[in-house]
């Protein structure tokens, strides 16, 4: 039998522990919505390359079509330099057929757990001297094929020739080595929020624009196109 002190002990210390715990979780929300709150100042701030041009013509036509421009693209007919006329190309046993289906473009290859399968290209990521491409996998997550095209030989050629990779290995274009969102978007777009829910273990990845913009370098421009628009430049 407890006695009645050791209760009282019992259920204080209780108290105090749901306290803590509660203290806690709160300064943790604070914290989360101070983050969110400074993201969303931070984007509030970001102008687009359109209002830049008005100033600064000359830069921004030097900057049109550079590989800063060119950096990733929706994938069109203007933007995709790959042969994806029901081409075929294999690497270390594996069988690549690049294809177009309604203006889409197309690969079959090997996907997850080394099923084949029809994935659809998205992007095209990067110009020259090669250019990648981008496939939507589940859960937000952008993969890159280590199928690239050489704009300077015109041909399909493998990034790694001389590595067998598993399908379940961490190099395979279906995992962890070749995901945009953690490995490749912060340098070819301009403000990227990953967007990670590691509960989910997935990805909601935005941009401010798709590519290395005059703001992927120079930083947010309101403040600048504020102050030359006023009395006091």
């Amino acid at each position: 039998m407890f006695s009645k002190t050791a209760i009282r002990l019992c259920l204080i210390i209780g108290s105090l522990w749901l306290v803590i715990i509660g203290y806690q979780s709160c300064q943790r929300e604070t914290k989360v919505a101070a983050e969110t709150s400074s993201i969303v100042g931070i984007r509030s701030q970001f102008i687009g390359t359109s209002q830049c041009a008005g100033c600064h013509e000359g830069e921004f036509n030097h900057w049109k079509n550079s590989h800063h421009d060119l950096a990733m693209k929706e994938a069109t007919a203007e933007s995709v330099k790959g042969d994806f006329n029901n081409t075929e190309f294999e690497a270390q046993g594996v069988s690549s057929r690049f294809y177009k289906k309604d203006n889409r473009y197309f690969v079959e290859t090997e996907g997850l757990d080394g099923e084949y399968g029809d994935f659809e290209i998205t992007y095209t990521f990067g110009i020259e001297p090669l250019q990648q491409y981008l496939v939507a996998l589940p859960g937000g997550k952008l993969q890159a094929l280590r199928t690239a095209w050489d704009t300077e030989k015109n041909q399909w050629f493998h990034l790694n020739p001389d590595l067998n990779i598993h399908p379940r290995e961490w190099l395979h274009w279906t995992r962890g080595a070749m995901r945009w969102n953690t490995m490749c978007a912060n340098c070819h777009s301009t403000f990227l929020e990953k967007g990670y829910d590691p509960q989910e273990e997935t990805f909601n990845t935005s941009w401010n624009q798709i590519n290395v913009s005059c703001e992927g370098c120079h930083g947010p421009g309101k403040k600048h196109a504020e102050y030359v628009q006023s009395p006091s430049y």
